[in-house]
């Protein structure tokens, strides 16, 4: 079996991101790649709640998240469904401006 390495490269650990759409970009370093032959599947977990992201680029977005503390962390799942890799947990804070009128 190959270990494989996971970790969130962006964004870093109490970051604040600014974003109107609620929208938080995460960017993945992942070693070995994964081979292609055995497709493997990435999640982003946003709080518990589970963002489908792309394996061959490592990145995934969530949307339409409230502001305020968010934990973040990613898995690498194979098709049977079997934990390959995880990252470790990070904490950002998305701030949404909101206009009063």
């Amino acid at each position: 079996a190959i270990a494989y390495s996971l970790s969130i490269s962006s964004p870093l650990t109490e970051q604040t991101i600014r974003d109107n759409e609620g929208r938080i970009t995460v960017q993945n370093q992942l070693t070995p790649a994964i081979p292609e032959d055995d497709p493997a599947e990435l999640f982003l977990y946003v709080d518990a709640n589970r963002y489908p992201c792309n394996a061959a680029t490592l990145s995934c977005q969530a949307s339409d998240i409230d502001r305020g503390a968010h934990q973040l962390r990613t898995e690498l799942v194979s098709k049977s469904g079997k934990i390959l890799a995880s990252s470790g947990t990070v904490t950002v804070y998305l701030f949404r401006v909101i206009a009063v009128r």
